[in-house]
């Protein structure tokens, strides 16, 4: 049988010390001295010392008068270079990020949380870029695979168990990629419910979709009271409706007021309406 020999590339890229010290020699062009070496890419002395000699060894690496260089001559060094660099910003894409969330838990997921109610549209001044996924029959490999795309990427990538997909779940678009995802109401309501951004993202979002009169407030109200988040929904709509006098009530909506809510949601219209 055939055997690839990768015994280089493995000696080349095989561990992030080594990925540290290449990135950071060839992003510098200079000369530094290993102690330097190791402040840079925060790693030990001894790892970046051995390592350090190994890639000398291998030729990416030379040494001249105790300092490090990149060796200009190593054959590779636009591959090298290339693939250190432009891969930097595959995973913060996040076009690329739903489409291995996709492609790895196939219809058993939904997002929901702050990606799903930008469904129509970023909020104003906010860069909040955040990916809650409900996860259903979750186990280990899930996990895993789900943990690896969260440590390659700097977006948030958060995820939950759950026994059901809602009905409101729909296989739509989102930032330019098919995906399962729950309606804008439910995505504000768990967004809250499970903490994964502060108050002030939603209700400008909540605002803006007011606004433009894309967004059920009676559906909002119902997924709140399901989730126990009645509490904050209903007085943040009646803030709004303060200013927004036109809009329509939910008929279930609770009589109520919070000074924190109120001032969160003050401001958020403020940023809006200016």
């Amino acid at each position: 049988m055939f055997m690839f020999d990768t015994s280089f590339i493995e000696q080349l890229l095989g561990t992030r010390t080594k990925i540290r010290i290449l990135k950071v020699l060839i992003t510098d062009n200079g000369h530094l001295s290993r102690n330097r070496l190791v402040g840079l890419t925060r790693t030990g002395i001894r790892s970046v010392y051995e390592q350090t000699d190994q890639l000398i060894a291998l030729g990416a690496l030379k040494e001249t008068e105790g300092k490090i260089s990149i060796d200009q001559d190593f054959p590779y060094l636009d591959q090298l270079r290339d693939l250190l660099f432009l891969s930097e910003d595959y995973m913060n894409n996040i076009q690329t990020v739903l489409r291995s969330i996709d492609r790895i838990l196939g219809i058993d997921y939904y997002i929901t949380g702050y990606a799903s109610a930008c469904q129509n549209g970023m909020p104003i001044d906010v860069d909040e870029r955040s990916i809650l996924v409900m996860v259903k029959e979750h186990n280990k490999r899930k996990e895993r695979m789900l943990q690896t795309i969260k440590d390659c990427t700097n977006l948030k990538v958060g995820w939950r168990p759950t026994n059901i997909i809602p009905e409101d779940v729909k296989r739509e678009t989102l930032f330019g990629v098919e995906v399962w995802i729950s309606s804008v109401e439910r995505g504000m309501v768990d967004s809250i419910k499970l903490d994964e951004c502060d108050h002030y993202p939603i209700f400008l979002l909540l605002v803006q979709n007011i606004v433009n009169g894309s967004i059920d407030l009676q559906k909002i109200m119902e997924y709140a009271e399901d989730q126990d988040m009645d509490h904050i929904f209903g007085p943040a709509i009646l803030a709004i409706s303060d200013r927004l006098s036109d809009i329509d009530l939910p008929i279930n909506i609770k009589k109520g007021e919070d000074p924190e809510i109120r001032k969160s949601v003050n401001l958020a219209l403020n940023t809006v309406l200016g």
